[in-house]
């Protein structure tokens, strides 16, 4: 029913229910054997996953140090995905049609999220010019200090909760 809906941000909330599906379905099939690693958490240094589809409890599978870039079909931008991917500094570009067969593990991509472009086999001088704006480009500030919250949270019947809260 999500998918149906106008709104772009609510139609990517499908991906969110999907996701909760699947990972019931997967611990409802697990009989106490040997957990097996997932297969996004030992990528290579260097990695740009290129998927039709990613899903947040994928995506937090990653190891963010190894992964450089995040390309798929149909996450779209105000996924769950795209958020993380921002909040790790991961360029991502979302929505490109038939990525997964334009391009080829192995094949050298240029990746930049900033202009929405993705180069299969860069030239040298597309691969210096890229580097050189990335060069240029101002880095994207962080806050430098979390602010705790001043006032406890209390219910009206006086049970304290803790209150925690992502705005990025």
């Amino acid at each position: 029913r999500l998918l149906t809906l106008k709104q772009e941000f609510m139609r990517q909330r499908s991906a969110d229910v999907r996701d909760i599906g699947h990972q019931v379905l997967e611990n409802l099939g697990k009989s106490g054997g040997a957990v097996t690693a997932h297969p996004l958490a030992s990528l290579p240094p260097g990695a740009i996953v290129v998927t039709d589809d990613l899903l947040l409890s994928d995506a937090l599978q990653m190891d963010p140090v190894n992964v450089v870039a995040i390309i798929t079909e149909r996450t779209g931008p105000a996924s769950h995905v795209a958020i993380l991917a921002r909040g790790r500094r991961i360029p991502a570009i979302c929505d490109i049609n038939d990525v997964v067969f334009l391009v080829t593990s192995g094949d050298r991509l240029l990746v930049d999220a900033d202009k929405g472009t993705v180069t299969v086999a860069p030239t040298r001088s597309q691969s210096a010019a890229h580097f050189a704006d990335k060069e240029k480009s101002t880095p994207v500030s962080t806050p430098s200090a979390k602010t705790p919250i001043q006032e406890g949270c209390t219910t009206k019947d006086g049970v304290e909760i803790r209150l925690l809260g992502n705005i990025g």
